[in-house]
Parts: structure tokens; sequence; C-alpha cells
């Protein structure tokens, strides 16, 4: 528990240097590792990490999805979906006898739904006069929420 708490500030604390010190442009260089690391760990918790062809798609797919942003026209981005879904049913017809549909789907909802969710704070960052303030009420509130249910289990729950 010592370490995921002492990784949380760490990784918090730069997050707030990132936010702060540095120029909005970089948000999304930040946010497309953060991207990376956790469709990752995903795929590495779910056991799809196996399939190294899947995971290396699906990784730098979901690195690229941040900066889908800040280019001029959507095009870019729909093509990159669109090639991104065609190589997964290429791998899927592939390696069709180790790998299940499901797994796929999955590497795919993953390599989706985190990065967009994820780049929507760089989004606000970059493109909302309040950007940074709607960015830090979305960083506070759940962490206050998580400190406060930790010190409140510490302190005030019981051993079954």
């Amino acid at each position: 528990m010592k370490t995921r708490i002492v990784t949380g500030v760490v990784f918090g604390t730069a997050l707030l240097c990132i936010l702060f010190l540095f120029p909005a442009v970089c948000l999304p260089i930040v946010l497309s590792l953060l991207c990376g690391m956790a469709v990752y760990e995903i795929l590495q918790v779910t056991g799809i990490a196996r399939q190294r062809l899947l995971l290396v798609f699906s990784v730098v797919f979901s690195m690229l999805v941040p900066f889908f942003r800040m280019l001029p026209s959507q095009l870019p981005a729909i093509g990159a979906f669109l090639a991104y879904t065609v190589v997964l049913a290429c791998i899927q017809v592939k390696c069709h006898e180790t790998l299940r549909v499901e797994q796929t789907g999955l590497a795919f909802l993953m390599s989706v739904l985190v990065p967009v969710s994820l780049s929507c704070l760089g989004y606000m960052r970059l493109h909302n006069a309040h950007g940074l303030f709607y960015v830090m009420l979305g960083l506070i509130i759940p962490w206050a929420c998580d400190i406060g249910a930790y010190f409140t289990g510490t302190f005030l729950g019981r051993h079954k």
C-alpha cells in the first residue's frame, strides 16, 4: 500500500507541475505516454499482451489518439480509426486459433475509450478559457474522495 501512495504522490506532483509550469502543448505528449501505459497495463492484466502483434498496434494507436484533436481536420483521425479497425480484423483472422474475438474486442475498446477520455483533459486545457480550472476540478475531486476513503477505512474500519 505504501508503494501505491508514494506512486500516487509522485505522479500527482509531476502532473501538477506539467499543468502549471509547462506550456499547454506539452499536455498531449504526457497524455500520450499515459495512454500507452494505461492500455499496456490493461492488456497485460487481461492476458491479451501475450499476442504481441495486437499489443503493439493497440498501444501505438492509443498513444496517437491524444494528438487527433490538434489536427485542423478530423479526417486523419477517422482514417486512423478505420486503419486500426482493419489491422485488428487482420490480426484476428491471422491468429484465429489462439485469439478469441472477445480479446480483440476488449483490446479495441480499451485502445479507444481510455485515450479518448483522457484526451478530453487535453482538449479542455487547450481550447477553453477556464480549461485549467476544469482539468484541476476533474482531478482533485476524485483524488480527494480516494484519499478520504482510504483514511476513513484505515482509521475507522475493522478487520473481519
